[in-house]
């Protein structure tokens, strides 16, 4: 069993890192267009609907492509020895 007075910290350690805001801005900016898409769907504008859909592709691809640099950016000078990500 766990121990009831374990304090958050003690199971789950403090991140090291920085968080890279642009991916939240990306997320939403994906989650927008989607929802955008859905409600021209309902509407009966199916070649809006359709580029909509193509736009949270293109939302959705650079938003990994930004995590994915943000993550190689932090790593790479991590595993060189480098700075220590903060």
């Amino acid at each position: 069993m766990s121990d009831p007075s374990a304090l958050p910290e003690d199971i789950l350690p403090p991140r090291k890192g920085t968080r890279n805001p642009l991916v939240l801005v990306g997320a939403g900016l994906t989650g927008a267009v989607l929802c955008a898409g859905f409600v021209a769907f309902k509407s009966g504008h199916a070649n809006f609907s359709q580029h909509m859909m193509r736009a949270r592709i293109f939302a959705q691809g650079a938003t990994v492509a930004l995590m994915v640099g943000t993550s190689g950016a932090i790593a790479v000078p991590n595993m060189l020895g480098g700075s220590d990500g903060k």
